[in-house]
């Protein structure tokens, strides 16, 4: 019985290219996010997902009050998700926040909960009428 093993190299090269064409994918996906998420250092308008250029975070570690944009997006995917909307969640997670810190969460959410829509798309989904403008209005 004789085997044939350029079956088995060609099975190998393939899963070979096959591994790196998907870390590449990987590490191309993974830094559009961090320019969404942080923006492009070398640009100063809004892009697409409403991110402004440059960091969102200071880079002044001294601060002590850094917000933390996390909670607020968490609260606002939760108001949003599943059945029916909670209205009133999202009127009080954004109404105690700063245009700065605002920005910061739809950032995040952007990032990290949307799965590829925005913010804005989820308010659209889940929001009419006069709730929708309202809630736009916070980012304005």
């Amino acid at each position: 019985m004789q085997v044939n093993h350029i079956k088995y190299i060609k099975l190998g090269l393939g899963l070979g290219a096959s591994f790196l064409l998907g870390r590449y994918i990987y590490r191309k996906i993974r830094q559009a996010k961090l320019m969404r998420g942080f923006g492009n250092p070398k640009t100063l308008g809004e892009n697409k997902m409403g991110n402004e250029g440059g960091f969102s975070q200071p880079i002044d570690k001294s601060t002590e009050n850094v917000f933390n944009p996390r909670p607020s997006a968490q609260a606002l995917l939760d108001a949003m998700k599943g059945w029916g909307t909670n209205e009133s969640q999202i009127w009080n997670t954004l109404e105690p926040l700063n245009m700065e810190q605002r920005k910061k969460v739809r950032s995040y959410f952007n990032i990290y909960f949307a799965d590829g829509s925005t913010l804005f798309e989820w308010f659209d989904g889940d929001l009419g009428g006069s709730s929708l403008t309202k809630a736009k209005s916070y980012f304005n």
